[in-house]
């Protein structure tokens, strides 16, 4: 989307990922090499929320190797705009929790099973 307002220039546009909106000043709009711009530009990016918010992508798939689950990356539609994140990302994600999970029940144990040893006078 690009509004102009004579020399102001308002752009919003998405990808790779990313939202972003510029403002811009432009002079001598027309004039070619001679042409200048000054603007400001923010953006937007939440993997997060793809992931959460997502549709899941038949067309991209990962098959964990150890236990044959299939997993999908993650789709948003925003617009002519599409945001994703990688079946692999998906995986990823899920092992990383399943271990940080599993790590933090080891621990949990050890403590209690350190309490349990520990002789009380």
């Amino acid at each position: 989307m690009n509004l102009s307002l004579g020399p102001l220039r308002f752009r919003a546009f998405a990808g790779d990922n990313w939202s972003s909106v510029e403002l811009a000043y432009v002079s001598r709009d027309e004039g070619g090499l001679a042409r200048r711009e000054t603007a400001v530009r923010a953006g937007f990016k939440s993997e997060h929320a793809i992931a959460s918010l997502g549709a899941d992508n038949p067309a991209d798939t990962f098959e964990c190797p150890n236990t044959g689950t299939l997993y999908f990356g993650k789709l948003v539609k925003q617009g002519n705009a599409v945001h994703a994140i990688s079946a692999k990302q998906v995986y990823t994600a899920a092992l990383m929790a399943k271990v940080e999970k599993d790590a933090t029940a080891a621990g949990l144990r050890a403590a209690e099973e350190a309490k349990l040893a520990i002789p009380v006078a």
